[in-house]
């Protein structure tokens, strides 16, 4: 289009009623309609109009203001402007490629704003208690990290735009550091307030990768890629990421300090770990957020948020051994951890429990689970059905790992096409603690599978699969058989993760004001 032409159609937007021109910015993005608002006088009187802004917020979920009540001065304008165009495109789940164990962060309005005492987007990372006190997998506790509270307002209904706020008139985000994960002791939390604390990241090469012995006996192992390629339509959310400029990094190369590891020869299966670039084959991995924290408080966030470095095990990490053995690495640099965002499609609301209808179909399995392994850990799964006809088989992937099969890595998969019928799997179905004579038998689902376990480090060589029976006892709870041969190797359990409840969540210890809230426990039935 001309510069003649461009001017042309500004002048016919601008020739169109105030009421035309306000319908057709509500389907317009929160920035372009900013940018319009802001070209021409005329369109002044469009700003003070609620409903363009009303529909920005409700594009976040925001449809009212309840969560925005302690002053009643706040305006649809207000909350969409100070609060929501920067920081709402985070609200929902992220998960993070942290080595090995992977996180899980949300960020959710603060519905809960009279008894938190302010109003805006918390962040929280889920925490889970380990091991698991109770047979079959926990939903965790929920610790806020970050804050981006909403301005106060004066009297007269104006923000108070105070050195708190950026540039923007946003407020700067605010840290909640847990000195201990554990609640324990007088004081457990500090707050502080630092930068905007939130990067955009441009897709990257960074890799891992890992080996048992000395290099030269056998080629490194790459670390699974998170997140997994055959998944990233499913569930990463591209759309979701912050108004913010792109930053570029370049893929960190620990490889040139394996060959300073001082081996033991009584030691060669315990695997070497380090980071290098992707294969420039390799597609790179989509766009991304990282959190930093304040630079003075990192070891303490560290914990909750990349709790790879914090982990007592027998791999070696070539970073952290170099920074221990060697006074000239205090600027070497640690690879920094990116968090993707997990689409909403994996949160829909737990369908009612299946009848043994013939209509029923594996594809209401998918979505984001919550599970068990062998050392009673609980896990984040997304399964995900792979329709291919007589080979359609419904897979589970790690979210969240641990150091023996890590996050990013397929944990079980099972054919749907050939079920099992319960009465032949009647030694199964009595360590599950069933009865053939059960009213439930009449509506499970049974099915062959095969399950992965490793040793620590997940290196290929030291992988091996397992046969796995899977009951599916709804569409919100499955459990599996895992066998070694013809000896029950372990049981293990899952639930369809069922988003939060905020309502019936308690909040640990409010009178020390730990910010950990806890919800509570679900059946599995």
């Amino acid at each position: 289009m001309s510069h003649n032409d461009q001017g042309t159609a500004g002048m016919a937007f601008a020739s169109l009623p105030l009421e035309i021109c306000l319908y057709i910015l509500t389907f317009a993005s929160g920035r372009d309609a900013i940018n319009l608002l802001s070209t021409c006088r005329l369109y002044r009187s469009l700003v003070s109009n609620e409903s363009l802004w009303r529909e920005l917020c409700s594009r976040y979920g925001v449809h009212d203001l309840t969560a925005f009540q302690l002053h009643p001065g706040r305006t649809f304008f207000s909350v969409y402007t100070q609060l929501l165009h920067t920081y709402g495109p985070l609200l929902g789940l992220w998960a993070s490629d942290d080595p090995f164990l992977g996180t899980v962060v949300e960020f959710r309005v603060l519905v809960e704003c009279r008894e938190a005492g302010w109003e805006g987007i918390v962040g929280e990372v889920w925490n889970f208690r380990q091991p698991s006190t109770q047979r079959g997998p926990i939903l965790p506790d929920y610790y806020q990290f970050m804050s981006f509270p909403l301005p106060p307002l004066h009297h007269n209904g104006e923000a108070d735009n105070g050195v708190s706020l950026t540039r923007n008139g946003v407020m700067m985000p605010t840290w909640t550091v847990h000195l201990s994960l554990t609640g324990d002791g007088p004081s457990t939390i500090d707050m502080c307030a630092s930068g905007s604390g939130i990067r955009l990241n441009a897709p990257h090469r960074q890799a891992y990768y890992a080996y048992p012995v000395p290099e030269g006996q056998y080629h490194p192992n790459l670390h699974p890629t998170f997140p997994p390629p055959s998944l990233r339509h499913l569930w990463h959310d591209e759309a979701r990421m912050p108004p913010m400029s792109l930053h570029h990094e370049e893929a960190v190369n620990h490889i040139t300090l394996a060959p300073n590891m001082q081996w033991e020869p009584d030691f060669d299966f315990i695997p070497i770990f380090f980071a290098a670039p992707a294969n420039s084959a390799d597609e790179p991995s989509p766009t991304s957020i990282s959190i930093l924290p304040p630079p003075d408080r990192v070891e303490q966030f560290e914990s909750l948020l990349s709790p790879w470095r914090h982990t007592d095990t027998f791999i070696t990490d070539v970073f952290r051994h170099t920074q221990l053995t060697r006074r000239d690495a205090t600027n070497l640099q640690a690879p920094q951890d990116h968090f993707f965002a997990i689409a909403a499609t994996n949160l829909k609301p737990s369908p009612a429990p299946h009848s043994s209808s013939e209509d029923w179909s594996p594809r209401v399995l998918q979505g984001l689970w919550v599970g068990t392994c062998s050392t009673r850990e609980t896990m984040v799964f997304c399964l995900k059905w792979e329709d291919e006809g007589a080979d359609s088989e419904v897979q589970a992937w790690k979210v969240t790992g641990n150091c023996f099969v890590p996050r990013g890595a397929m944990a079980w998969k099972f054919g749907t096409t050939i079920p099992v019928p319960p009465a032949q799997n009647a030694v199964v179905l009595a360590d599950l603690g069933i009865g053939l004579d059960d009213a439930i038998v009449t509506q499970l689902k049974m099915f062959r599978g095969v399950g992965v376990v490793s040793d620590e480090g997940f290196v290929e060589s030291t992988h091996a699969l397992l046969q796995l029976t899977v009951v599916i006892m709804n569409e919100n709870f499955i459990r599996i058989h895992w066998t070694d041969g013809h000896e029950t190797h372990h049981l293990s359990s899952y639930r369809r993760y069922p988003g939060r409840d905020i309502a019936s969540e308690i909040v640990l210890h409010p009178e020390r004001k730990l910010k950990i809230r806890r919800p509570k426990p679900f059946s599995f039935v």
